[in-house]
């Protein structure tokens, strides 16, 4: 059944020979089976843009929707202060610049024979010229200067460096801000940090006063006054915690 769903692909073509790569899925459900051809390749939630990362990575789909559920008004300040690879910050000037998700990536159906690319790159073109430019406000920090500096080459990669303005440092030692706050801070699971509740105890303190929230497995006490939505940051359950209106 393989050759047969890979001839029938490549026939329409008239390249049925065997140099060419078809991905197929099988998904089977109370015995019904369903033959998914993949077009997709890499998983949707892959930009392309990180190539590089850290050693714990928020999902880029994951980030943009904490962005968007925080209510950023994209002409006010926005701080990531656990900046990491910087996929928080990324996501957020992408969707301040209405630049499209997955803009920059290949796709699987690209190899396929009934790809046509002059209408790609015309949907590409009327993406672009919907794109905005305006100078905004998103600082991107760590104490890190390795993964600030990957932070970097993925905001390029992401065509939004400009947007960005990254700091190598250390949150515990920052003054206050007033700046909204969006952050995916260590939990503590694969990270170990003897700061973590200090750190947690000054992100609680800068949300309070001026918003929005952080995303965590780390257990806060809920007396602290934020509210909070249950998450999955991939297979692992999270709170968003959050300043209540």
């Amino acid at each position: 059944w393989q050759k047969a769903i890979f001839d029938k692909i490549w026939k329409w073509k008239n390249e049925g020979d065997k140099n060419h790569e078809t991905h197929i899925l099988i998904l089977i459900v109370d015995d019904v089976a369903r033959i998914l051809l993949d077009v997709t390749g890499e998983a949707l939630h892959k930009r392309g843009y990180r190539t590089e990362q850290g050693e714990a990575p928020i999902k880029e789909t994951l980030a943009a929707g904490l962005v968007a559920m925080s209510g950023w008004r994209y002409k006010e300040s926005l701080w990531d202060p656990c900046c990491g690879s910087g996929t928080l910050a990324i996501e957020a000037a992408l969707m301040a610049r209405n630049i499209a998700p997955g803009l920059g990536r290949e796709f699987r159906f690209m190899d396929l024979p009934f790809y046509e690319s002059t209408q790609y790159e015309n949907i590409k073109e009327d993406l672009q010229e919907k794109e905005f430019i305006w100078k905004y406000t998103i600082i991107a920090s760590d104490r890190d200067p390795e993964i600030i500096a990957i932070a970097k080459r993925n905001a390029l990669r992401a065509w939004v460096r400009e947007n960005i303005h990254f700091e190598c440092s250390d949150f515990l030692e920052e003054t206050e801000s007033h700046w909204t706050i969006v952050s995916n801070p260590p939990y503590g699971n694969r990270l170990k940090d003897e700061n973590l509740g200090e750190l947690y105890t000054k992100l609680i303190h800068e949300v309070q006063k001026s918003g929005w929230g952080f995303i965590t497995s780390f257990p806060i006490d809920v007396r602290h006054g934020l509210a909070n939505k249950k998450l999955l940051n991939g297979s692992e359950e999270c709170r968003f915690w959050y300043k209540k209106n």
